[in-house]
C-alpha cells in the first residue's frame, strides 16, 4: 500500500477530534443536533486551523439519516459510501470563472441520491472572479431546500459584502502551543516515532498555530533518521534555524553592547548553514517576545507562540533589560526584512545592524528615554538594598566615579568638611576695560586642608557632569562671551572666514586669569577640534591677544545634552533620593 502523508492520514473524521476550536465545534453541533442548520457557511482563518475538515465534517453530518450527537453515525448507507456523489468539492483556485459557476449550479436543482442533503464546498472561494460572484449571487441567498453551500477561504476581505451578508461565518482561529504538543505527541505514539520534548515544542512553535503544518514537519523529520529519535537539532537544521538557546546569547549580547560577541554568533550560525533571512526573523521574534516578557511579567504567556519552559527563560533574562533598548534592536533589525532582498552584501547589513543595536544612540528622544531608564532601574535596584552610612556611601560614589580607592585618612566623614564656593565678585572687570595702572585680580584665598589629611593626598579629580557647567558669575558669561563674538568680527574684518566659521557655535562662558573657556555641543564637537589645530589655533590666539590686548589662552568645552534635554535629566534626578546617586558621564 502507498504510503500515506501524516495529516491527510489523521485528518479528524468527527467533530470530537478536531484539535482547537472548541466554540465552533459546539455551534455546529448543536445546529445539526436541533435541526437548525443553515443553507450557506463561511469558514475563514489562517491555513492549516481545520477549515476544510470542519467542512468535511459538517457536510457528512448534513448527509447522515441518523446523526449523533450532533456528528455523523457512520451506519447509515450516505456515511459508508467512501465516495459521496451528494457532496460535491470545488477548488475555487482552479475552477474560479463564471462557466464553472453556472456548471455548478445546473446541478444545484437534482435532489440527493444518497443522503438527506446536498452539499456543496467551495474551498478558497476568494478566488472566483466578479462574474463568478455574482452568478452565484441569487442561488446563495435562496438555494433549494436540499442545497447547503459551505465556503472556507484564508482571505476573506477579499469577499463581497453581498456574499458575506448571505453566510453564517465562522472564525478559525490559530490553534495553541500546547495543543499542538498535545496532538503531535499522541500521532508520533500511534506512528512508532520517537521525538523529544524540545523537538516537539520546536515544531509546534514553528508551525504558527497550524495543524497541517506542524504534522507535515514531524513527518519531514521522522524521514531524516529512520529508526531514531528526533532531536531539537535535527528540528532545527530542518528549518534552517537554530537554537531558542542561541537567541538567547545573541540577544543578551545585543543588550549589552557586546558586539564581538554578537558577530562571533552570527558566525557560528552561518557555518552552521543557517539564512541570514531567518536569521533576521527568528531574532526579531526573540525580541518581541523578550518585550512581552518585560511588559508582561505573569505566570503564564500572555500568547498562545511561546510555550511555558521557554517562558520561564525570558522572565529571567527581561529582568535586567531596559525596555527603551529593547524597542532600539527591534526597530533596527526589524528593517532587514526589507533590506536584504535588494542587497548585493547582506552580511554586512546583517552585521551593522548588530553594531547599531549594540551601540545605544547619544542623542535623540530615544536614546535620552533608555538612559533615564537606564538610571532608574538602577535607582530602584539601589533602594532595595540595606542602606548604609553615609560615609560609606560616600566613599562608594567616589571610588565608582574614580576607579581608585579614597585615601585611608577620608574614611572618617566627620573630619572633613567640603570647600565652599567663593562668593561672586561682581566688581570684575575683563583685562581690556580694566582701568590702567589697577591691580590685577586676585584669586580667592584657597581653603587650608583639613588635619586629619596626610599633605601627600589630595582628592582624586572631579569627573565632569553630562550638562552645560555650573552658571558663572553674573558678569563672566556676558564679558567671556563679548570677547569671543569680538574676536570672531575681528577675523572676519580681517578675511579669516575659515578660522571664523568655526566660531560660529562656540559661546565664551568664562573669563579669568588669562583663560577662556568656549563651550560648544556635543554635535559640533568637530568645529573645537579643528580650533585647536596648530595653524587654526595660531590665527585664533593672534586675534584674540589684538583684541584683548594681552594673550589669553582659550580652553573648550564640550556639553552632552541641550537645555530641553538637560532639563529633563534634572527634573528626573530630582525625584531620586539625592545620598544614592552619583553622576557619570
Amino acid at each position: 500500500m502507498a504510503y500515506q502523508a501524516l495529516y491527510r492520514k489523521y485528518r479528524p473524521p468527527t467533530f470530537d477530534e478536531m484539535v482547537g476550536q472548541s466554540h465552533i465545534v459546539r455551534a455546529l453541533k448543536n445546529q445539526v443536533e436541533s435541526g437548525r442548520t443553515g443553507h450557506a457557511y463561511l469558514f475563514s482563518g489562517p491555513r492549516g486551523t481545520g477549515k476544510t475538515s470542519a467542512a468535511k465534517i459538517l457536510a457528512r453530518a448534513l448527509t447522515c439519516h441518523g446523526p449523533t450527537r450532533g456528528q455523523p453515525c457512520g451506519e447509515c448507507p450516505a456515511c459508508r459510501d467512501e465516495n459521496p456523489v451528494d457532496i460535491t468539492e470545488i477548488d475555487a483556485a482552479s475552477h474560479n470563472k463564471v462557466d464553472d459557476v453556472r456548471d455548478m449550479l445546473e446541478n444545484v436543482r437534482y435532489l440527493p441520491a444518497l443522503g438527506k442533503k446536498r452539499v456543496y464546498i467551495i474551498d478558497e472561494v476568494h478566488m472566483l472572479t466578479p462574474q463568478a460572484f455574482n452568478a452565484l449571487l441569487k442561488t446563495l441567498e435562496e438555494p433549494p431546500e436540499h442545497v447547503v453551500f459551505i465556503l472556507a477561504t484564508t482571505e476573506p476581505h477579499k469577499l463581497p459584502a453581498t456574499v458575506l451578508s448571505r453566510c453564517q461565518r465562522f472564525s478559525f482561529g490559530r490553534i495553541s502551543v500546547e495543543d499542538l504538543t498535545d496532538n503531535l505527541r499522541r500521532i508520533a505514539q500511534k506512528e512508532g516515532i520517537a521525538i523529544d520534548e524540545e523537538a516537539l515544542s520546536a515544531v509546534a512553535v514553528a508551525a504558527e498555530g497550524g495543524m497541517r503544518d506542524a504534522i507535515s514537519l514531524m513527518d519531514q523529520c521522522a524521514a531524516l533518521s529512520p529508526g531514531q529519535a528526533i532531536t531539537a537539532a535535527q528540528v532545527y537544521a530542518m528549518l534552517g534555524t537554530a537554537n531558542r538557546e542561541y537567541y538567547f546569547t545573541v540577544a543578551g549580547s545585543l543588550l549589552s553592547g557586546d558586539a564581538p560577541a554578537a558577530v562571533g554568533a552570527l558566525e557560528g550560525f552561518l557555518a552552521d548553514g543557517g539564512s541570514l533571512q531567518v536569521f533576521a526573523q527568528d531574532l526579531c521574534r526573540h525580541l518581541r517576545d523578550l518585550y512581552v516578557a518585560k511588559t508582561s511579567p505573569g505566570e503564564a504567556p500572555p500568547v498562545q507562540n511561546i510555550d511555558l519552559p521557554t517562558w520561564k527563560r525570558l522572565l529571567a533574562s527581561a529582568k535586567a533589560a531596559v525596555p527603551g533598548s529593547i524597542l532600539q534592536a527591534l526597530d533596527i533589525l526589524s528593517q532587514l526584512d526589507g533590506t536584504l532582498r535588494y542587497t548585493n552584501n547582506p552580511r554586512v547589513m546583517v552585521e551593522l545592524a548588530i553594531f547599531r543595536s549594540c551601540r545605544v544612540a547619544a542623542g535623540g528622544a530615544e536614546g535620552l528615554l533608555t538612559r533615564l531608564e537606564q538610571l532608574e532601574q538602577q535607582v530602584t535596584q539601589l533602594q532595595q538594598r540595606p542602606l548604609a552610612s553615609p560615609a560609606a556611601v560616600a566613599a562608594s560614589s567616589v571610588e565608582e566615579a574614580d576607579g581608585e580607592p579614597l585615601p585611608a585618612a577620608l574614611d572618617d566623614a566627620d573630619e572633613y568638611v567640603p570647600p565652599e564656593a567663593p562668593p561672586p565678585d561682581f566688581d570684575d572687570a575683563p583685562p581690556w576695560a580694566a582701568p590702567a595702572g589697577g591691580p590685577p585680580p586676585q584669586a580667592p584665598p584657597s581653603r587650608p586642608i583639613p588635619a586629619s589629611m596626610p599633605a601627600a593626598q589630595t582628592l582624586p579629580a572631579a569627573k565632569a557632569v553630562p550638562g552645560p557647567p555650573k552658571a558663572a558669575p553674573a558678569g563672566a558669561n556676558k564679558d567671556a562671551d563679548a570677547l569671543w563674538k569680538r574676536t570672531y568680527d575681528h577675523l572676519c574684518s580681517q578675511g579669516k572666514d575659515s578660522v571664523a566659521a568655526h566660531m560660529v557655535h562656540g559661546k565664551g562662558i568664562a573669563l579669568a586669569d588669562g583663560v577662556l573657556t568656549v563651550q560648544y555641543p556635543k554635535d559640533q564637537s568637530m568645529s573645537a577640534e579643528m580650533l585647536q589645530m596648530a595653524r587654526r589655533g595660531k590665527v585664533l590666539a593672534t586675534a584674540l591677544a589684538q583684541v584683548a590686548g594681552q594673550p589669553v589662552r582659550v580652553e573648550y568645552s564640550i556639553y552632552q545634552y541641550s537645555p530641553e534635554e538637560q532639563q529633563m535629566l534634572e527634573e528626573s534626578i530630582k525625584r531620586l533620593p539625592a545620598d544614592i546617586i552619583t553622576i557619570k558621564n
